[in-house]
């Protein structure tokens, strides 16, 4: 029953290849040995003694594949909600850009060669803004007016979302290192406030009660995907895209919808989610309404409360974003233009 109920995630499938191959040898010796039965009473008797070696070694086997699933079961269950981050450094936006309190962070991301790009408004004035980790080479790029939500693409490229007052909604793509426009893609039925994300070179944003995979060369929407609510705080990782419904009554639960399987599961978490992001072993931290992060295991059955030594790293804190490359942590905080770098342990 716990073998049947456990997914094959890739350590398992491993484990369990090398049992059934295993099996199938002995299962093999066995069959040479009944074939040899009839040979003389002696062959009889030695094959009987080798089918009872054989149902032996696969109770053995059995028992060993039985011991490796409730220890890794236990493993999991224990990392839960350890410290994993320190905090290496942080950047003070008001200080660096000498300007007054900034009114929003729009959202931050970390490049895979370690520069942030933020997106910030003060005022009507929206701007990329793009620096290393201690706020070194800054430098800005001007968007429009009702952009926020930014998501690599590339190395090189980002995307951001814009909604106008007029109720068109697009997508521009930037060249962060030659500081400029590419172009903008029309997505219909996009909604913007949902967020965005990339998989698998594609562009995921939210619909009406649906998900949308987006050709970010096209703009073509490739694939819908039906959920029961409005997906918000998108988040995509492997071959998962993470969210929360945005319902009418207070919805605490974490959804995912797994392209292996193409289905969406769910848990129940003690607040609503409102920043998710993919630690290197697949499971997730989850950033809740009451300041509260939940660490949730990789098959998303399980999760903990961070303990109160990595708490104090996400006070206040309005989204998070790992980097798996450079292995750290941003948090923003909008209330203060605080953007703090929490390294892995």
């Amino acid at each position: 029953m716990r073998i049947e109920n456990r997914p094959l995630d890739e350590g398992l499938c491993s484990k369990y290849s090398i049992d059934l191959l295993n099996i199938h040898k002995k299962l093999n010796e066995m069959d040479n040995s009944i074939q040899e039965i009839g040979s003389s009473v002696h062959g009889i008797d030695s094959s009987i003694q080798g089918i009872g070696a054989t149902v032996h070694g696969i109770d053995i086997q059995i028992r060993k594949l039985l011991k490796y699933h409730r220890n890794e079961a236990i493993d999991i269950k224990d990392k839960l909600g350890q410290d994993i981050f320190y905090q290496h450094c942080q950047i003070d936006l008001n200080s660096l850009l000498n300007i007054r309190p900034i009114e929003i962070i729009f959202g931050v991301v970390m490049m895979d060669d370690g520069r942030l790009v933020m997106m910030i408004c003060v005022l009507h004035d929206c701007n990329l803004l793009i620096c290393n980790t201690d706020g070194s080479q800054l430098t800005t790029i001007p968007v429009n007016d009702g952009s926020y939500c930014v998501t690599p693409i590339n190395n090189s490229t980002v995307a951001v979302m814009v909604s106008t007052w007029y109720n068109i909604n697009y997508i521009d793509m930037f060249d962060i290192n030659k500081k400029h426009k590419l172009k903008s893609i029309s997505v219909p039925g996009m909604v913007p406030y949902c967020g965005i994300a990339m998989i698998n070179n594609i562009l995921v944003v939210g619909g009406i009660c649906r998900l949308l995979l987006v050709d970010y060369n096209t703009g073509e929407t490739v694939k819908i995907i039906k959920t029961g609510g409005q997906p918000i705080c998108l988040h995509a990782a492997g071959d998962k895209i993470f969210y929360r419904e945005q319902t009418s009554n207070e919805n605490k639960k974490l959804y995912w919808y797994s392209f292996t399987k193409d289905n969406i599961k769910d848990i129940p978490l003690p607040s609503i989610p409102c920043s998710i992001t993919t630690l290197p072993d697949g499971s997730l931290y989850v950033l809740c309404t009451d300041d509260s992060v939940q660490h949730v295991s990789s098959n998303g059955k399980q999760f903990k409360t961070l303990n109160r030594n990595q708490a104090p790293f996400f006070k206040d804190c309005t989204s998070i974003r790992y980097n798996p490359k450079q292995r750290k942590m941003i948090t923003t905080h909008s209330s203060n233009g605080i953007v703090k770098i929490l390294h892995e342990i």
